[in-house]
């Protein structure tokens, strides 16, 4: 981002929401993580604490089944220990459990009495170290002939039966259905040795587990495992559960992958939305500034037309006044003579004059492009010219074409051109160029009239936009003049106003001193009126001691009151007619409207006479003002 647009206030104000919404998001984000990150080891300890106890209630009652039967297997071996039922009895045990996968019968002296089946024999040989005689004692898993398991050593009067059987853990496994490859089931002795497991551990794993299983069932936290345990009712033992908590936040952040890829990407599709209205403000922004500066150059453009001056001196001036505005490089102005369009005025910045002078002036291609242009545009436009000659040559990108209209004829075209297209984009400067040629056409008739009053060749003409007694504009001409204020307000949102005045006192001067004297004074009202009234605002008398005025050069009401007061002050100073000194008021209805508006000619008429017959009715030589 360049320096020139992150100065701006709107880049900054942007840069800064779009960090703060950035930041709002990620940490909303953030926080749904852990949140939902802790929800998963709430239901994760759970899960443990369930399977542990369900597995310790199922070794419980696996190893008091187990150690029913082999009690009852030793007696059976105690009782018949001297009698031939001995392999029968051992047969039957190991041949009937599922579970039961061997046993070995030795004396007090190690010395073997029995053992079926056979081809197990040495491996619990190498069992007997586990024997006590006052208690039994189980074995730590070990593998024969490929199968996993453990030996129970039961003492009796004679010596020792080593029963080697199924691992308590082979029987809990089918019952645990959980997905994390680091799940682990194991029994840990009250010495805190391992007793069994179904995965290989190493000591430091568990080493302090014991004295942190401190209830008969619970869970606690490692620095790398989430450990739930259930003690084994009458056995010593305890069951533990444990899961990486590595693998719990690796699968945890696996599921929320794709969550976090639309949150990715919807905050990419939220920047570049972003990106795209800062960028469309800044467009925005430059077309302000650009209609600005059409507004700003129309008016020095109108201001000039208020000067008498010669018709050929107006438009050169015009045509470097329109050059003034940055966006315009070029203005020609053409007019027919003896029906053939011809450039009377044109200007150019320097930057754009050499180029337009050589080329488009000799340059047959240019010149007819900028000729058919004059000659064939009925209508006001604003045209991409990236595909024209002129462009080509001088960089040119837009070309306005504004016809100029008069007594309903096309008599020449106004053509302003530049290199930044950025006009192309804006509607408005067409009706702010359309706002000047009304006024032009305005002056050239306000010229014409004033050439035809020089030369005393249409005084009827004069007269004809003009009252005899007065010389204010008559009713045709200000009604005229008052229907383009109101169309150029629909058009460009201008403000207009309506006086309507009548002279209070003037019937009793008139009917007394008779109507030479009243003629003489309504002239006199006339002057003071011209002279209190804006040059920009038309003055009419409508008839008999009614007078007309309409401006479209204010702001705010209180500017119509201000020209009310001063109307009000100079006309109740006493007129002094040959030797006669009399006075008249002046009641005014002011009608208004800010902006566009819908209403008609005839709409303020009404309404300005309505609020005339209001300032008679409550006092006469007073303002009555209201918006129509």
């Amino acid at each position: 981002m360049s320096k020139k647009i992150f100065k701006s206030r709107l880049s900054r104000y942007f840069v800064l929401s779009w960090a703060a919404i950035s930041i709002i998001i990620f940490i909303i984000v953030f926080i749904v993580f852990v949140r939902l990150y802790e929800k998963v080891l709430i239901n994760t300890e759970s899960e443990l604490s369930t399977i542990a106890r369900q597995s310790a209630f199922a070794v419980q009652t696996y190893i008091e089944l187990l150690h029913m039967a082999e009690t009852s297997f030793k007696d059976s071996i105690e009782e018949n220990f001297f009698t031939y039922k001995i392999p029968g009895i051992t047969k039957n045990i190991v041949d009937k459990n599922p579970d039961i996968y061997a046993v070995l019968i030795v004396a007090h002296d190690k010395q073997i009495i029995y053992s079926y089946p056979q081809k197990f024999e040495d491996k619990l040989a190498k069992q007997i170290t586990i024997c006590s005689k006052s208690e039994i004692n189980i074995s730590s898993a070990f593998r024969a002939d490929n199968i996993l398991m453990v030996t129970d050593c039961i003492p009796f009067s004679k010596g020792y039966i080593l029963v080697s059987r199924v691992p308590v853990l082979m029987i809990v496994k089918p019952l645990i259905n959980v997905q994390y490859k680091s799940f682990n089931v194991f029994i840990l002795k009250k010495d805190g040795k391992l007793q069994n497991s179904l995965k290989k551990i190493d000591l430091p794993d568990y080493k302090d587990y014991i004295q942190l299983s401190k209830h008969t069932s619970g869970y606690f936290k490692t620095a790398s495992h989430l450990v739930s345990y259930a003690k084994i009712q009458n056995t010593g033992r305890i069951l533990f559960v444990s899961i990486s908590k590595k693998e719990i936040y690796e699968n945890f952040f696996k599921s929320l992958l794709p969550f976090f890829l639309i949150i990715l990407a919807s905050f990419v599709i939220f920047s570049f939305i972003l990106f795209w209205v800062f960028y469309k403000l800044q467009d925005f922004e430059k077309l302000k500034k650009m209609s600005i500066s059409f507004v700003k150059i129309s008016n020095d453009v109108n201001a000039l037309m208020i000067d008498k001056i010669s018709f050929r001196s107006l438009i050169d001036k015009i045509s470097q006044k329109f050059v003034e505005n940055p966006y315009i490089d070029l203005c020609i102005f053409y007019f027919k003579e003896k029906n053939e369009m011809k450039i009377k005025s044109y200007s150019a910045k320097e930057n754009c004059l050499e180029c337009f002078e050589l080329k488009a002036l000799s340059d047959k291609l240019c010149s007819v492009y900028f000729l058919d242009l004059a000659k064939n545009s009925l209508q006001a436009r604003i045209i991409n010219a990236k595909n024209s000659q002129i462009y080509k040559h001088c960089g040119i990108k837009f070309v306005g074409v504004f016809p100029v209209v008069f007594e309903n004829k096309i008599i020449g075209s106004l053509i302003i051109a530049g290199r930044n297209d950025i006009v192309l984009q804006s509607s408005e400067i067409s009706n702010i160029l359309m706002q000047f040629l009304d006024n032009f056409k305005n002056k050239l008739k306000l010229m014409k009239l004033e050439k035809l009053q020089e030369s005393g060749k249409s005084k009827a003409r004069y007269f004809a936009y003009h009252d005899q007694l007065t010389g204010l504009n008559n009713r045709s001409f200000f009604i005229e003049r008052f229907n383009q204020a109101i169309a150029k307000s629909r058009r460009i949102k201008t403000n207009v106003a309506l006086f309507s005045m009548d002279l209070d006192g003037f019937k009793a001067i008139n009917d007394t001193f008779g109507h030479d004297i009243g003629d003489r004074l309504l002239k006199a009202v006339a002057k003071r009126l011209k002279s209190v009234v804006r040059q920009e605002d038309t003055l009419s008398r409508f008839g008999g001691d009614e007078f007309l005025l309409f401006t479209d050069s204010f702001e705010t009401k209180e500017e119509l009151e201000e020209i009310a007061k001063r109307i009000l002050n100079t006309i109740k100073k006493p007129f002094i007619i040959d030797t006669y000194q009399m006075s008249v008021g002046i009641s005014i209805g002011i009608a208004y409207s800010l902006g566009i508006t819908n209403a008609s000619q005839e709409d303020y008429l009404k309404v300005a006479d309505e609020l005339l017959y209001t300032s008679k009715k409550t006092g006469r030589n007073k303002y009555t003002i209201a918006e129509v």
